[in-house]
């Protein structure tokens, strides 16, 4: 799939197959601060995948803009966080940007294999790494619907 950049009018433009976000940051921030799990409300269990030997959870909560936060948690604690935030860049209510590189990379076939997520084929760079856009499916879209709605009102 063709993505696209930021021109220099501020226009988007086509680039292969990668969105660049004008301004972007470098992940996630200038100051190469973490931004802290979404801890506003509970989070709420997807699915299990084991990795490893390892059983981890897939939880879902929401960023403080309404946007789906995907992590993995181990023995009730945070193991991995799975999408990213990037409030400049548009998404449809049923899209997440996903981090599957570095410690995530092994974990991607895995988590597309649970059958609660699509992978789209675009990709978006922000700053030096490039996020997937994921599509989440519509079941998954009818469990999240009372934590997305809890969080928009």
């Amino acid at each position: 799939m063709i993505g696209r950049f930021w021109g220099m009018d501020g226009s988007w433009e086509t680039a292969g197959c990668v969105r660049y976000a004008k301004g972007m940051p470098v992940f996630p921030d200038s100051r190469g601060a973490r931004p802290p799990l979404p801890r506003h409300q509970p989070p709420l269990e997807l699915g299990a995948i084991t990795h490893e030997g390892v059983p981890l959870r897939i939880a879902a909560a929401t960023f403080p803009n309404g946007r789906v936060a995907l992590f993995l948690t181990k023995y009730l604690a945070t193991e991995r966080r799975w999408s990213i935030n990037v409030p400049s860049f548009e998404l449809a209510r049923n899209e997440t940007l996903v981090k599957t590189y570095d410690e995530n990379a092994p974990l991607r076939p895995v988590m597309l294999a649970t059958g609660l997520f699509e992978d789209t084929g675009e990709r978006v760079a922000v700053g030096f790494v490039t996020l997937e856009l994921w599509r989440l499916t519509p079941t998954v879209m009818e469990r999240l619907e009372p934590l997305l709605a809890a969080s928009s009102g």
